[in-house]
């Protein structure tokens, strides 16, 4: 009889593991919702931006206008192209110090074909061909010859400018009359259309952080370099392609660059690899690799085109920027070391001192 009653509690219970679970209520969903590591790593940063803004706002009635929310978007279109391309490179632990002098050329290649008369179409592909090009040779060097990044784009850095000279005689070349300003200066619906590009392009970027096996390789390379390799990920495939797409995203902030300068300028896009770096950090990325993410990167946008804007709202000089954004970049690199060192180093420590003392009681 016993027997009996422990089948029943068997089949009961059988039955009651193979029924389907309840779906959750939209008030459980909410209440079972924690927020990612990206998020909580974001929220200091959106802080920041926040309380910037109402201090400017509390100073100046101009600041949340919908004209100047305009001229902020336009004014950090070409620096979130490029921090698109540096996002996914800083991911995979690489750097590339040449994108704000590989833009600069490409406003004089894309000038010098608008002078002989051709129209943006001609211009766009030129550029965005001479930024994959750029970008690709770059990573093969990186890759095959086990070059440090740095240092190699340190010194292409210097070439891209020497050309972009060579190029325009060192005068910038004026454009006048031609489509490609729209890119810059125009409005599509209303809005700056360099604008609606860097948001397209950015939710690009996000889904290819989601859901592309070359940004997951990234990530893995990011993390370890050698695990990757062993794991059967081809880091040099991997390398060649991010560098590529990080020229590509040159190419499109040179486009818009020439747009908003009106001329080619060899020397209109330097420093913007300095100010992408600062971005992509302040939004979580680690200079380590590894780690890295579209909405951070978006933010750290935002908080630098915000902090030129209000320093030029509140009549603060101009060269107080470059004071601003080397502070900020070094208070987000010891961010970063701190994070690094309290997510390592101290779990590290604890663990160590874990397994010494379980070692201690066995003995």
């Amino acid at each position: 009889m016993s027997d009996m009653v422990t089948k029943d509690e068997a089949v009961t219970a059988s039955e009651e593991t193979t029924q389907p679970s309840r779906p959750l209520s939209s008030r459980d969903r909410i209440l079972a919702w924690r927020p990612s590591e990206t998020v909580l790593r974001t929220i200091p940063l959106l802080l920041a931006i926040i309380a910037l803004g109402i201090y400017t706002s509390a100073n100046s009635p101009f600041f949340l206008t919908k004209q100047n929310m305009y001229n902020i978007l336009q004014q950090i279109s070409v620096l979130g192209l490029i921090s698109i391309g540096m996002t996914l490179l800083m991911i995979a632990g690489l750097l590339d110090l040449s994108v704000g002098a590989l833009a600069s050329f490409i406003t004089v290649i894309g000038a010098r074909i608008a002078v002989d008369g051709r129209g943006a179409l001609v211009i766009a592909l030129a550029s965005l061909g001479i930024g994959l090009v750029a970008g690709g040779l770059t990573g093969g060097i990186v890759a095959y010859a086990r070059v440090a990044p740095f240092i190699l784009t340190l010194g292409s850095m210097n070439v891209f400018i020497s050309l972009g000279l060579i190029f325009s005689s060192g005068t910038p070349i004026p454009v006048y009359n031609n489509p490609v300003q729209v890119l810059g200066l125009g409005t599509w619906f209303g809005v700056p259309a360099s604008g609606i590009v860097f948001v397209a392009v950015l939710i690009f970027g996000a889904l290819a952080i989601r859901y592309t096996r070359l940004v997951r390789n990234a990530f893995a390379l990011g993390a370890n370099r050698e695990a990757a390799f062993l794991a059967g990920i081809s880091v040099t495939g991997t390398t060649i392609a991010l560098f590529a797409l990080n020229g590509l995203m040159v190419g499109a902030a040179g486009i818009v660059l020439l747009g908003r300068l009106g001329a080619g300028d060899a020397n209109g896009g330097v420093g913007l690899e300095l100010q992408a770096i600062a971005a992509v950090v302040l939004g979580g990325a680690s200079l380590s690799g590894g780690r890295g993410s579209m909405w951070g990167s978006f933010l750290g946008v935002v908080l630098l085109g915000e902090i030129a804007n209000s320093l030029a709202i509140l009549g603060i000089q101009a060269f107080y920027q470059q004071l601003v954004y080397g502070a900020v970049l070094m208070v987000a690199v010891v961010a970063t070391a701190l994070r690094e060192e309290g997510r390592f180093g101290l779990k590290g420590k604890l663990a160590a001192a874990v397994h010494a003392a379980n070692r201690g009681r066995k003995d």
